[in-house]
């Protein structure tokens, strides 16, 4: 199982690490990779981007930073979209994570926000929207 999995805050690379450790329980197969601050790369999640990269604060500050941080969204999404992914899972930066959830679900990419299996795209096909910490999980997602 490949897992797509993005934090851009503190907050969000502490509950995204904890999801990792448990899932890596569960499926020790399973391969991490995309936006990853300190604490999930210290879970063997692979770093595409490197969060710290992206801690910027204030209106000034985030201008200033701006042609970066597009440069690293658009490299997540050219990652995402050669890797294919069976799951993503965005936390917290809504402001980062909402246009990179529309980037997984258009209609041309082999992700949606269904829950059900596509035959020939992965286990599980799944957008996590942001709606608080780790959502986007079902019962019936094969991760249970």
């Amino acid at each position: 199982m490949r897992i797509f999995i993005s934090a851009g805050e503190a907050s969000g690379d502490l509950y995204a690490s904890r999801l990792v450790e448990a899932v890596r329980k569960r499926h020790p197969q399973a391969q991490f990779f995309a936006c990853a601050g300190p604490r999930m790369q210290a879970a063997a999640v692979r770093a595409i981007v490197d969060a710290r990269s992206l801690n910027v604060v204030g209106i000034v500050e985030v201008i200033a930073h701006l042609p970066r941080i597009w440069r690293e969204f658009r490299k997540l999404i050219a990652f995402a979209r050669t890797e294919h992914p069976d799951l993503a899972v965005l936390t917290d930066s809504p402001d980062f994570h909402l246009p990179l959830a529309n980037a997984f679900t258009d209609s041309e990419s082999p992700w949606s926000t269904s829950s059900r299996p596509k035959p020939g795209r992965g286990e599980w096909a799944a957008c996590a929207r942001y709606a608080g910490p780790l959502s986007g999980f079902s019962a019936s997602s094969p991760l249970s």
